[in-house]
């Protein structure tokens, strides 16, 4: 038995990989206090507001 397979049009799908660089960063270095938002530093500057 003989098979016989016609190709018409023969349709190729290329993948390419592409590398990309991550961009290395330098640590983040923070020599203050963070500034905290909303509720908790509303506090903080109520306490500090506070005569003692």
């Amino acid at each position: 038995m003989t098979e016989t397979i016609e190709n018409g049009d023969v349709v190729e799908a290329v993948t390419e990989s592409v590398e990309v660089e991550q961009e290395h960063r330098e640590p983040v270095i923070i020599d203050r206090p963070i500034q905290t938002v909303g509720r908790r530093k509303e506090a903080v500057v109520r306490v500090r507001l506070v005569p003692g």
